[in-house]
């Protein structure tokens, strides 16, 4: 007998099955989501509303795969004796058994995701806000592939492999693998570490042991993408980061510090010089009022007297700007109250 030979009965019988499997999937998706609607309203946290949506989401899928499942299961004990529909049957409830299996992974990673967003997005407050941008990517790459893992091994056991002699090949073959990528197992070691202890997040503004200077884009497993000023993505292996020195503009506070240096001649008056670039720095709106902005006379050169101006700003993103906008206006203020900067001249001798 053929798979073609089978009675129209069964194959309408099949159908009404389906249809009944999706019609009670859209039954239950309407039931959930009064129910989620009435939760919202009972109660303070968002998890459940996230996780209600998500059945919502998979509860029709899963009333047809049962449906299929019954379907292919009643074919098979009513055409035991034919060899071609059960070998057909059997090929379909393999496929069958493979995307439930995946589907099921699926939702449980995207659980995983959303527990863990909603855990890191709603518990954890203060200092660590953003914690969530920089551990959320690589728990969720973590999970990711032990649950591949682990669907493999499930797989392969359901059609007969041995696992155990397999991973006794793979221990063999892993170790031969361990060896030739030592430095990317090191990166993704390192990531983890930079996970656990956290010298940068997200956004935060790092200057590598290089001197470039930019905001951390994505923390990845392997390596870490940082944005530098000319717009262009610089790729850094974690073990490098974890090794070297990092300065954290961002960390503890997005406060910093705005200097500027400035030479003026030795016949100008040294007060008058110093409360001019005082009130300077205290009347520009990017300098803060506390810590003071102080001013301090600190070198003789061979041109004049070098003052240094020290000023803190609330955002390390306005330092250049701030620094930029004092200059010009202590140019145009020295003009005005005719205090000399001097130049080196250079004299050649013919």
């Amino acid at each position: 007998m053929k798979i073609t030979d089978l009675l129209p009965t069964e194959i309408i019988l099949s159908a009404i099955l389906l249809v009944t499997a999706y019609i009670c999937g859209k039954l239950s998706k309407w039931i959930l989501n009064i129910i989620e609607k009435r939760l919202a309203s009972k109660t303070k946290t968002s998890l459940d509303d996230k996780i209600i949506t998500l059945v919502r989401k998979k509860i029709t899928t899963v009333f047809l795969l049962i449906a299929s499942y019954i379907i292919i299961s009643e074919l098979q004990r009513r055409y035991a004796s034919s060899v071609d529909v059960l070998r057909i049957l059997h090929f379909v409830r393999n496929g069958c058994y493979i995307f439930s299996l995946a589907y099921v992974a699926i939702g449980v990673m995207q659980l995983f995701r959303i527990t863990i967003s909603w855990f890191l997005d709603e518990q954890v407050t203060g200092a660590n806000e953003k914690l969530a941008e920089t551990v959320t990517p690589l728990l969720e790459k973590l999970f990711a592939l032990l649950t591949i893992l682990g669907v493999s091994v499930i797989v392969l056991d359901h059609f007969g492999v041995n696992i155990g002699s397999l991973l006794v090949s793979l221990g063999v073959g892993s170790l031969a693998i361990a060896l030739a990528a030592q430095e990317t197992i090191a990166n993704m070691i390192a990531g983890i570490v930079i996970m656990i202890d956290r010298p940068f997040r997200v956004g935060d503004r790092i200057q590598l042991p290089s001197g470039e200077t930019g905001d951390v884009e994505k923390l990845g497993l392997r390596s870490t993408r940082i944005l530098n000023f000319d717009k262009n993505i610089i790729v850094v292996p974690n073990a490098e980061l974890v090794k070297n020195r990092i300065v954290n503009y961002s960390y503890p506070s997005e406060m910093m510090r705005a200097v500027v240096r400035i030479t003026v001649a030795y016949n100008s008056d040294v007060q008058k010089v110093k409360s001019l670039l005082l009130n300077l720095f205290f009347s520009s709106e990017n300098i803060l009022k506390e810590p003071k902005a102080d001013v301090n006379l600190i070198d003789f050169t061979n041109v004049g007297m070098l003052f240094e101006c020290i000023g803190f700003t609330s955002d390390y993103k306005k330092r250049f700007e701030t620094e930029t906008q004092l200059r010009e206006k202590i140019i145009e203020a020295f003009r005005n109250e005719g205090i000399e900067i001097p130049t080196q001249q250079v004299v050649q001798m013919k």
